[in-house]
């Protein structure tokens, strides 16, 4: 094991002692700072019947998105660790701008999608489609007609089939990385159809899936594995002491490991002097939210030493908005988020996302000039004063990071190309269809804004693309408004009024009214 002198001491709030009081409410399992409330992919809380998962770290970083088609095959379910956890406190760590309903650069003839109007859209691709139902029958499919072979706009993600051929290679080699990947790998696919069963709004679904025999015992499997891999004499395995301790924080499976704060600290410190680079950003994080800066400071820089993207990813936003007790560096933090942008993978995708944002001039709290972001190509600061080609280049590469970040399966990244694909922006095409398959992608990883837009989608159709749906208008503004969001609860009062996609009822309509306004 390594030296103990490579970490600060144990903020006294984890020290254990005898009738200690209850351990502080730190958030549990937060993989970066969080996104603001607009860009928030929503997350289910634990239903304390086992169905959850632990995070673990992947492998390589996946290869980039490759270039849109206009057919693809249907998406797999939104990735969990795609999704940040809530810190307490007001804008802590900054948010991008929204990204609303902007009219520039449309195509000849195009208009927006709304309630009231059809888009009618000038397009050289004229496809057909036979149909909208998706393989799991909550939207339209992810192929148009007559098409031919499709690339994915996400990772491919493990399903049944693979975690059993995983599984069985590591178990007749004997690998122990192998086995914790499997584990970990199977305890993220019990929480990933709980968060896709969660946001189609199936509970049966849920249930089957943790009562189905396999999976049941997968995962006792799986977390046996880490135990006894973590509790290794005479020396304990980094990664499986960071798996248990993400158990323990998260409290996600509480028949194996009840939620213990102190005890998962424990576990995150020592695989951290043990160079486990993820581990380090658990430390400061704990040692930030709990107010010590100072630490959590030096922490973030040691994970960055050893190359953890999230700990330079913390850095980087540091740097941005003067946290951390650092003065505002927007040079330093543009490199560090772009360094962090390239390194973007499955577990952390943020990344990139806020550095799309960045460069496309959309992030809220802080306007970065251009030539600091690309100062070999750029010398003037004010963005207004870019060569057409200049702004092409920075809306490329925004769009470049953004649809990166989309394809490692992070919701507001996919709901950002649909739009940019609706609105003929970031340098995309107008493509009705592209724009269809990113708000469904969306929609699964729990991003209301999509379902609306989707709806809006079908309520209008695209001329030469997809013809309106008004049954599958309804289906997706009634799934948004039913969680709560106030523009799909006033779109669905107006369906009920006149008798979009089912039978008029103007008691149903001034019940959603109501609750929209």
């Amino acid at each position: 094991m390594g030296s103990r002198s490579a970490l600060p001491p144990l903020p006294p709030q984890y020290v254990s002692v005898s009738a200690s009081p209850p351990a502080p409410a730190v958030p549990p399992r937060p993989p970066l700072p969080p996104l603001p409330p607009h860009a928030s992919p929503r997350r289910p809380s634990s239903t304390g019947t086992g169905a959850g998962a632990g995070t673990g770290t992947g492998g390589p970083p996946p290869p980039p998105p490759p270039p849109p088609l206009p057919a693809i095959p249907a998406p797999a379910p939104a990735h969990p660790m795609a999704m940040p956890v809530p810190v307490p406190g007001p804008a802590m760590y900054g948010s991008p701008a929204p990204a609303p309903y902007q009219q520039h650069h449309q195509p000849p003839g195009y208009h927006q999608p709304t309630l009231f109007a059809a888009p009618t859209p000038t397009h050289p691709r004229r496809v057909s489609t036979a149909s909208f139902t998706s393989q799991d029958g909550s939207g339209p499919p992810m192929t148009s007609g007559g098409a031919t072979t499709a690339l994915s706009l996400s990772l491919p993600l493990p399903d049944p089939g693979t975690l059993a051929t995983a599984r069985e290679k590591a178990l007749a080699l004997g690998d122990q990385n192998r086995l914790l990947q499997w584990a970990s790998d199977i305890m993220k696919y019990v929480e990933r159809k709980s968060i896709l069963t969660a946001n189609s709004g199936t509970a049966a679904e849920a249930d089957l899936a943790i009562k189905d025999a396999q999976l049941v015992g997968w995962i006792d499997e799986a977390i046996g594995i880490v135990n006894v891999h973590a509790a290794k004499v005479p020396t304990p395995v980094p990664r499986a002491l960071y798996l248990r301790g993400d158990l323990l924080a998260s409290g996600s499976f509480p028949s194996y490991h009840q939620r213990d704060l102190r005890s998962a600290f424990s576990d995150f410190e020592i695989a951290a002097r043990m160079g486990y680079p993820p581990a380090y950003f658990r430390c400061a994080r704990d040692y930030e939210v709990l107010g010590d800066v100072s630490r959590a400071k030096e922490v973030y820089e040691k994970g960055m030493g050893k190359g953890d993207v999230c700990c330079t990813y913390r850095l980087g936003m540091a740097n941005l908005l003067g946290q951390l007790g650092l003065t505002q560096n927007l040079p330093r933090a543009a490199q560090l988020l772009s360094e962090a942008a390239d390194r973007a993978d499955l577990e952390t995708p943020q990344p990139a996302y806020i550095y799309g944002i960045i460069l496309a001039g959309e992030f809220a709290q802080v306007s970065v000039p251009p030539n600091v972001l690309m100062p070999a190509l750029v010398t003037d600061p004010n963005r207004s004063n870019l060569t057409p080609q200049q702004h092409a280049l920075f809306e490329a590469e925004a769009f470049r990071h953004i649809s990166r970040a989309a394809f490692l399966h992070f919701g507001p990244a996919q709901l950002k190309c649909g739009w940019a694909f609706e609105h003929a922006q970031l340098g995309c095409a107008f493509d009705p269809l592209l724009s269809v398959q990113y708000y469904i992608l969306a929609s699964q990883g729990g991003e209301l804004e999509a379902d609306l837009s989707l709806s809006k989608w079908f309520l209008c159709g695209a001329d030469g693309f997809f013809p309106k749906k008004e049954d599958l208008a309804f289906v997706f503004a009634d799934k948004a408004a039913r969680k709560g969001l106030p523009s799909a609860e006033f779109a669905l009062g107006y369906y009920y009024e006149v008798g979009v996609g089912t039978e008029k009822s103007v008691e149903n309509a001034k019940k959603w009214y109501r609750k929209a306004a």
